[in-house]
């Protein structure tokens, strides 16, 4: 989850304890001290930690740590492997996996899983992590934020009394009922002034609740990290994205008959290559045509690189899915004089409406997918071809800034939907689509 609101919660200790020396802190029955956050947590990246890129997706990929050793290997092709030592961050095309569990990634997950008993999506723990690892939000303004939700609330309670507040941290944290010393002892020290947000930090950096979430995170802390494009509105702008892919292409034909829910689009690695058959023109304007083919074609490349890559081709391809170009040959409906309104379409054939689909394993089901350019009483403007490569590509319903409601056929929304479509495997479902931004 994501709480937009910001709040600059001062950093405060509590009377039974001294700001600088953790050794002052009295012993509650369990053997620990309150971990609070005016003793050496700090809420920053390290600045040597160990990064690399890996040109594919997380599922790709099983991941073992060894102490400080690190092993890759891709589940496709078990030789394939890859050893590091001193890993921090590996950085996967639709998303992160953080091995430092003992710094602001680990305490940041084991505070979300503290204040909403579930683990936490993949969207709202990266807003955090990247939060937190950017100097934007202490440890203990995360945590006064996640109680302040209504998600927490409903946990917790709105005003509980110290004694209801303890119970609950208990069963939510920890997953048991408290023992009566440790009881006693953290409700004696919400009455000497232990905030709440302190409380529940120090229940989820205990070594009970690191140990329960070992497992959980032996293999990496996975996140989607949050790329802020506007400084005034990022989350909002994060929601217009979301919200154009769940409806141009995941709502557009959502799963059925067995079809999995989530996004659909071309097969293969996010290094994937799509092949584009271009016929040889016959006149002026197929050769016009061809050439913002071919413009839109090196558009493509340079804004999704590293995502996918459309390959002209003078001859049909023999093998696998392949977008064939016709010329005049977009549909127009029968009692129709729109021409120009219908210059131009996506479909499983020549003057066909009928919309490309996804298989059963939420690829693209035609072949060929035919982009239908002109049709004899219009000419096709050069963001129109590329916004048909956007539908052939898995855009099926407009949105706005992708020719809905009198917005230009392509734009920055435009661009930056299809990079986040590129960017997540096949059948990802909308709350866990990791938002990407075109180059």
């Amino acid at each position: 989850m994501q709480i937009k609101s910001v709040v600059a919660v001062a950093v405060s200790c509590v009377a039974l304890a001294s700001c600088g020396d953790p050794s002052s802190i009295p012993m509650q029955p369990t053997g620990e001290p309150p971990v609070l956050f005016g003793t050496g947590v700090v809420a920053q990246a390290a600045t040597q930690n160990s990064t690399v890129s890996i040109p594919a997706y997380r599922n790709d990929y099983t991941i073992i740590v060894d102490g400080g050793n690190v092993t890759l290997t891709k589940k496709s092709f078990p030789y394939d492997v890859q050893k590091f030592t001193g890993l921090k961050l590996i950085k996967f095309v639709d998303r992160y996996t953080s091995l430092d569990t003992d710094g602001v990634p680990g305490q940041v997950y084991r505070l979300y899983q503290a204040a909403f008993n579930r683990k936490p999506d993949l969207t709202g723990l990266g807003f955090w992590i990247t939060s937190a690892e950017a100097g934007n939000l202490t440890l203990e303004t995360i945590a006064s934020q996640f109680l302040g939700s209504s998600e927490s609330i409903g946990l917790y309670g709105k005003e509980p009394r110290n004694e209801q507040l303890v119970a609950a941290t208990y069963s939510n944290v920890l997953h048991r009922v408290p023992e009566q010393a440790g009881f006693d002892w953290w409700v004696a020290a919400m009455n000497n002034g232990l905030s709440k947000q302190s409380m529940l930090y120090s229940f989820s950096e205990s070594r009970e609740n690191k140990a329960n979430l070992e497992s959980a995170v032996t293999s990496g802390i996975d996140y989607a990290p949050h790329f802020t494009t506007s400084p005034d509105t990022p989350l909002a702008y994060k929601a217009t994205i979301l919200t154009a892919i769940q409806s141009t292409n995941i709502e557009y034909l959502p799963g059925a008959s067995g079809r999995p829910t989530g996004t659909w689009h071309w097969s293969g690695t996010p290094l994937r290559h799509v092949l584009v058959h271009i016929p040889q023109p016959a006149n002026s304007v197929e050769q016009d045509y061809e050439n913002k083919v071919h413009y839109a074609i090196s558009q493509i490349n340079a804004k999704l690189d590293g995502l996918i890559f459309l390959k002209a081709e003078k001859s049909i391809p023999t093998n696998g899915n392949y977008i064939l170009i016709s010329y005049d040959t977009a549909y127009t409906p029968a009692a129709s004089t729109n021409y120009s309104g219908f210059c131009a379409n996506v479909s499983d054939r020549p003057y066909s409406g009928s919309p490309i689909a996804p298989d059963m394993e939420n690829s693209i089901a035609q072949n060929p997918v035919y982009i239908n350019l002109g049709n004899g009483r219009c000419h096709v403007s050069q963001d129109i071809v590329t916004h048909e490569f956007g539908h052939a590509l898995g855009l099926g319903e407009h949105f706005e800034g992708f020719g809905a409601n009198g917005t230009p056929p392509i734009s920055g929304v435009f661009w930056d939907v299809l990079a986040t479509l590129y960017a997540n495997p096949r059948s990802t479902l909308v709350k866990d689509l990791m938002v990407r931004h075109a180059k």
